[in-house]
């Protein structure tokens, strides 16, 4: 998928988060689908796209779709090192906007067929399955200030 598509599909579950979830502050929740647009696809003025999101193995010649980038891995090892500072707002709004943005990516590349996993299938089926229930963790755990 291109950076659009993943832009697109991260607003539109972005936007059904907003009616099931009971939003006090739309600002800030606005703000925080539109910041993990960036996480989910890059920055849309970027050179190819890819930004700071799990699409970076592109730019580092790396396997496209390997584990170390298309898995929760490196937003499980960030947590760790935010971990005491999630207690400030800022910290958990940008740590959820970034976690919320790679783990939507990854979710995305698993609707996409077209490419193949670096490890096969399986890994990116395991990948998409546990990015899942990571971001049902954190929403769960860090309970959302929106």
């Amino acid at each position: 998928m291109n950076g659009n598509v993943h832009r697109v599909i991260t607003l539109i579950i972005g936007f059904f988060l907003y009616l099931i979830l009971d939003v006090s502050s739309p600002f800030f929740f606005i703000f925080f689908i539109l910041l993990s647009t960036v996480f989910s696809a890059g920055v849309p003025w970027s050179k190819g796209d890819f930004g700071f999101s799990p699409d970076i193995d592109l730019v580092m010649k790396r396997f496209h779709r390997s584990l170390l980038t298309h898995s929760p891995l490196f937003p499980i090892l960030l947590l760790f090192l935010v971990k005491d500072f999630v207690y400030l707002n800022f910290v958990k709004f940008l740590y959820l906007s970034f976690a919320f943005g790679w783990c939507m990516h990854i979710f995305e590349d698993g609707l996409d067929s077209t490419k193949p996993w670096h490890g096969g299938k399986m890994l990116g089926i395991a990948s998409v399955i546990i990015s899942l229930l990571f971001l049902f963790y954190l929403f769960n755990k860090l309970s959302i200030m929106f």
